[in-house]
C-alpha cells in the first residue's frame, strides 16, 4: 500500500551522478524503499 505522500516523478532524469537505494521491512511487515537520485 503506498502512502499518501506518495509521488510520481514527471520528469525524464537526463545524467544521474549519484544513486542510492535503502529498502527494508517495518516491524509490522511493510516496507520502505529510499531512492536518492543526483539529477
Amino acid at each position: 500500500m503506498l502512502k499518501k505522500n506518495f509521488r510520481i516523478l514527471i520528469e525524464d532524469i537526463k545524467a544521474v551522478t549519484y544513486h542510492s537505494l535503502y529498502v527494508h521491512q517495518e516491524k509490522d511487515g511493510s516496507w520502505q524503499a529510499i531512492i536518492l537520485f543526483d539529477i
